[in-house]
């Protein structure tokens, strides 16, 4: 699949790197404006009427991250709320840099309400291509099955 999407790209003049797999044409690339300028660490979860545009909360508990809450970057005014602790699944890692700026890690693909994809990374939202499209849709092999009442397969 790597060798296959390579040669696609080679065939138009892009270049991917194997380390984070984005596009590069060779030219300057324009980072986007930072979204989070810090990232706010708190000991008690906030309610989501105190979570506000463009700010990152952090909940912490004994030295440990729990839960990460932001308003959606897309501005449709959702509370995205994160569990950064086992045993939830799937759950995200955050680090904060020097200048107190949020990293998110993996992804975020909303399933639901806007429908956005993104990751975050010293504080700038990256968006994907297929944000606004969901994810059994953009991705169906993740989320091929077969169904039980009909035996087809959805």
């Amino acid at each position: 699949m790597w060798n296959l999407l390579k040669t696609l790209a080679a065939s138009i003049g892009m270049r991917f790197s194997r380390r984070n797999r984005r596009p590069n044409t060779g030219e300057a690339r324009t980072l986007p404006g930072v979204w989070f300028d810090r990232a706010t660490v708190v000991e008690k979860t906030p309610s989501n009427a105190a979570v506000v545009e463009k700010h990152f909360v952090v909940v912490r508990y004994k030295d440990k991250f729990l839960w990460a809450l932001f308003k959606c970057p897309c501005r449709c005014g959702e509370v995205v709320s994160l569990p950064l602790q086992a045993p939830h699944s799937p759950r995200w890692s955050v680090s904060i840099n020097n200048a107190g700026r949020p990293s998110l890690y993996p992804s975020v693909w909303r399933n639901k309400a806007c429908m956005s994809h993104f990751w975050i990374e010293d504080g700038r939202v990256f968006w994907t291509l297929d944000t606004g499209m969901a994810p059994w849709i953009a991705k169906p092999t993740l989320y091929h099955r077969q169904d039980r009442r009909d035996g087809l397969d959805v």
